[in-house]
């Protein structure tokens, strides 16, 4: 038998499911609901960038791509190397 959070005593036998089915909610609060996670994408997806595009440079200098990430900061071509 274990014991949740709550002090209610749970066997393990008998675990019950649920399933939502519903949400109840007004339009405006959606709308804000909406807003805050579109603006909350935002320092996400830059995140997401920074770490691609270290992980391309990382790949690239192991795989010998040095001369066109030089090109690209416009440094000499044997700064990689």
């Amino acid at each position: 038998m274990e014991q949740n959070i709550t002090g209610v005593v749970m066997e393990e036998d008998n675990i019950n499911e649920m399933a939502i089915v519903d949400i109840r909610m007004s339009f405006w609060r959606m709308v804000v609901l909406s807003t805050k996670l579109a603006i909350a994408t935002i320092p996400a997806t830059i995140i997401l960038f920074i770490l691609w595009l270290i992980c391309s440079i990382v790949i690239g200098l192991l795989f010998g791509f040095s001369v066109v990430l030089s090109e690209l900061l416009g440094l000499p071509a044997d700064t990689f190397q």
